[in-house]
């Protein structure tokens, strides 16, 4: 049988249709491994992936506020620390007495009273307000009260204290009363509402507030 010889050519160029054949049928097989990438995988997630939770964030640790020792707050207590409050009310700088020479010695006795030694917040000169201290002891001035730790005086009687009800606010002063000429048993009730200002008053009365008096410097 006579053999057909065919031209080289066509020989390489069926060899050459065969390895493209394989090329694309591996390239097909390489696509279908492959799962679809999305841009947003590209950069990182993949399509469909749950995002991973986010890491609880840890609880911060509140550093407890220290409290502040009392002697921090004041170098001194104030009357109304000493009668179970906790508020500090400064001097008022208007509230000051006349001269000292024009001044009983009651009044002067009263302010010089230290009141973190007695422990007695209510002792002191007292005015309706604080231009009424330069009046007291001057002129015909009825809004005032001079408290030591014996008496009480303001403009119509004059007090001596015989007891007290102690550390109580208001404090209850048993007194003996003298006004015009007569003498009467009384009860006194002080409240201290600041270390500046207290309410005076006889028991069943409405009473009255006043406001600490200073002696004038020198």
């Amino acid at each position: 049988m006579a053999s057909v010889e065919l031209p080289t050519k066509m020989i390489l160029s069926v060899i050459l249709l065969g390895i493209v054949g394989c090329t694309a049928e591996q390239e097909a097989a390489k696509t279908e491994e492959k799962p679809a990438v999305s841009k947003t995988a590209e950069k990182g997630d993949a399509v469909g992936k749950k995002p991973a939770p986010a890491e609880p964030k840890k609880a911060e640790k509140k550093t407890p506020e220290a409290e502040v020792p009392v002697s921090a707050q004041s170098e001194t207590l104030s009357d109304t620390e000493q009668s179970g409050e906790a508020r500090v009310t400064p001097d008022n700088p208007e509230a000051v007495l006349s001269s000292r020479d024009t001044l009983l010695p009651d009044t002067i006795q009263a302010a010089r009273i230290n009141r973190n030694e007695t422990k007695i917040p209510y002792t002191g000169v007292w005015a309706s307000n604080a231009k009424g201290c330069a009046q007291i002891d001057q002129d015909v001035y009825d809004g005032f009260a001079v408290i030591t730790l014996e008496t009480v005086r303001t403009f119509e009687e004059v007090c001596e204290i015989s007891a007290e009800t102690p550390q109580i606010n208001p404090v209850t002063l048993d007194a003996s009363c003298s006004a015009e000429g007569e003498t009467n048993p009384s009860r006194l009730i002080i409240e201290m509402v600041n270390g500046q200002n207290i309410k005076l008053k006889h028991e069943g009365t409405a009473g009255f507030e006043l406001t600490r008096c200073q002696l004038p410097p020198g």
